[in-house]
């Protein structure tokens, strides 16, 4: 009954609930914790490897996956509730104002390396890129002036 809820509730909270000291010194021991460390981290070490092995296509995706997790981090830790109703779409801003400008980054790159011209022919994608990159920062600039004016009409007094 009351004793049973609370060894419930102790068991969903992760606690050691039922288990003897010995199983829980065991379970919680300094050299598991190292062998499960040492284990993850040889993981990851191969992982990033095999990313890198693949090539440059993959290897920019795992850069750009980064920026966009530490930018939502970012995000995140600047996160203040009661600042949220001053400015509705702060946070929608401030993605949509990255995303503009990783698109303006890495399409410039893209442009003027060729990469899009040699990957575009090979897709056979080109009536789609073309005007893309003929008006590339045209784009950009449009998108970041309607986000502009997004945030200046979504302002409170």
């Amino acid at each position: 009954t009351a004793t049973q809820a609370e060894e419930t509730a102790t068991a969903a909270a992760g606690a050691t609930a039922g288990l003897t000291p010995e199983e829980t010194k065991a379970r919680e021991s300094k050299g598991r914790k190292v062998a499960i460390r040492v284990g993850l981290s040889f993981a990851m070490i191969f992982l990033a490897l095999g990313i890198v092995w693949l090539g440059h296509l993959w290897l920019s995706l795992l850069v750009v996956f980064i920026q966009i997790g530490l930018f939502r981090e970012l995000v995140n830790v600047r996160y203040n509730p009661a600042k949220e109703l001053k400015v509705p779409l702060f946070r929608t801003i401030q993605w949509l104002m990255f995303f503009a400008m990783m698109f303006y980054t890495y399409g410039k790159f893209l442009i003027s390396s060729g990469l899009v011209i040699r990957l575009s022919t090979r897709l056979e994608a080109h009536l789609l890129v073309r005007p893309v990159l003929h008006y590339h920062g045209f784009i950009t600039f449009s998108w970041y002036v309607c986000i502009f004016v997004t945030y200046v009409l979504s302002l409170r007094t």
